[in-house]
């Protein structure tokens, strides 16, 4: 399991940016992509290959009651939010490259140079194939990211 989080993510803790109000958005990417090896990325735009899924039926999604709170018994950052479908109508055929993983951001614009990459993550079964039938991501009991500090 790979879980990277990307130079994006702490530009955004360092300027305030990583709240409960944040546009955190979701996007597949296939095996083609440099997501999951380039960590030192500003905006979606920096990387040499998103390779953004292209299956009929495929959308970005964005987490729904994003939560960022400080669990001080812990000592760490957490970030939760609610599952997300990445389907228009419930079903993504098939891409041209299986599923590598998951691409999150925070959304700015919607233009890949203004776009702030967070992490890519491959849990969850990653390499997928998808074949006609539903593409979601159930978040993890334990948060989305756990930031601990050491």
């Amino acid at each position: 399991m790979t879980l990277m989080v990307q130079q994006g993510f702490f530009e955004d803790l360092a300027a305030g940016a990583v709240t409960s109000g944040a546009d955190v958005r979701g996007m597949l990417v296939m095996t083609n992509t440099t997501c999951d090896t380039e960590q030192n990325m500003s905006n979606l735009s920096d990387f040499t290959d998103i390779d953004e899924a292209d299956g009929v039926g495929y959308v970005q999604d964005a987490i729904t009651n994003v939560t960022v709170t400080w669990d001080a018994v812990n000592f760490r950052l957490e970030i939760d939010g609610d599952n997300l479908d990445f389907t228009t109508a419930g079903t993504l055929d098939a891409c041209t490259r299986s599923l590598a993983g998951i691409q999150w951001f925070r959304y700015v614009d919607g233009t890949l140079a203004n776009d702030v990459p967070w992490f890519f993550s491959d849990s969850g079964g990653f390499p997928k194939t998808p074949a006609g039938g539903g593409a979601t991501a159930t978040i993890d009991t334990e948060g989305l990211l756990q930031i601990e500090q050491v």
